[in-house]
Parts: structure tokens; C-alpha cells; sequence
């Protein structure tokens, strides 16, 4: 997506010149393309070989991370859809990305999930990671951010800091 104004630095480079994406980067988006025929063990070691930053311990370590077990051998197509925010969750971190794109990050989780992303999104930004969240949830959003902006249509409408 090609930003409207303005202009997005990383690392001293400008994003859309100098790279096409940010190089160190973990998302959850609302549809994520979890394969439904595999572990969520195995989907994370799939797309851990894109990068080959990282191996199976560090991919047990980030789903244990979620409260998940790595050696649960159902296929994602079975998990709840808590279970699948979870696993969602530690693609996200499991390279220890510097930046965290977080679309709904507590959605379809019971009290003790959010509870438990809040903790590791908390844990990330003290990291030094830089998290962006997009949120309907006021009170992860009250928890969480150092800076919130309103959207409306796309459009900043308010910003409080």
C-alpha cells in the first residue's frame, strides 16, 4: 500500500525509495493465511524459511510464548478461533521483529488470552520493538499505546498523546 503523504523512515532509508517494505517486520492481519491442512507448529516453520533467521527451538519457544504447545498435533483447521489468534501471534514475533503490525490483536481471545498478549505485546515494546495497533478495543488501546490516533474513513480525525 503506498502511503498517501508524508513519508515512512527506517534505518535511514524511505520506504517506497530506498526498500519496498520494512525488512524486519511481524503482522497479524484479520484473515491471515494460517494453512488449515497443517500444525500451526508447521505453518510457523514454513514461513520461518523464508527468512532462515530462525529454527524449531526458537518456533516452540514463541508458541509456547502464546500458550500454545508446539508438539499439539492437530491441524489449524481445528483450532479455535482463539487458537488461531494465538499461533497468528507468534509468527508475529518469532523472528523478534523490530516492527509490529497488530490488526485486532485480542480479537476472539477469552480473558486470560488477552490478558496474556497484552503481557508479550508489553514485553515486545520494552524489547524495543516498535508497535503499531489497530483497535476498537479501548482498553488495549489505554493499556498499551504511548500515542493514539482516531480514524475515520482513513482520515486522522483527533490524536491525543
Amino acid at each position: 500500500m503506498k502511503i498517501d503523504s508524508g513519508e515512512i523512515i527506517y534505518d535511514k532509508k524511505i520506504l517506497h525509495r530506498d526498500m519496498t517494505i520494512l525488512p524486519n517486520m511481524g503482522i497479524i492481519l484479520e484473515n491471515a493465511g494460517l494453512y488449515p491442512e497443517f500444525t500451526g507448529f508447521k505453518n510457523l516453520k514454513l514461513l520461518a524459511q523464508i527468512n532462515s533467521k530462525i529454527g524449531s527451538a526458537q518456533i516452540n519457544e514463541a508458541i509456547i510464548r502464546v500458550g500454545l504447545d508446539p508438539q499439539d498435533k492437530r491441524i489449524v483447521r481445528k483450532y479455535s478461533l482463539g487458537m488461531k489468534q494465538r499461533i497468528v501471534l507468534a509468527q508475529a514475533i518469532m523472528e523478534k521483529p523490530d516492527v509490529l503490525l497488530l490488526d485486532e490483536p485480542t480479537n476472539a481471545l477469552d480473558d486470560s488470552g488477552v490478558e496474556l498478549i497484552r503481557t508479550i505485546i508489553l514485553e515486545e515494546k520494552k524489547r524495543g520493538a516498535l508497535i503499531l495497533i489497530a483497535s476498537h478495543n479501548k482498553e488495549d488501546i489505554h493499556l498499551l499505546a504511548d500515542k493514539v490516533y482516531y480514524m475515520d474513513n482513513g482520515n486522522i480525525i483527533d490524536r491525543v498523546v
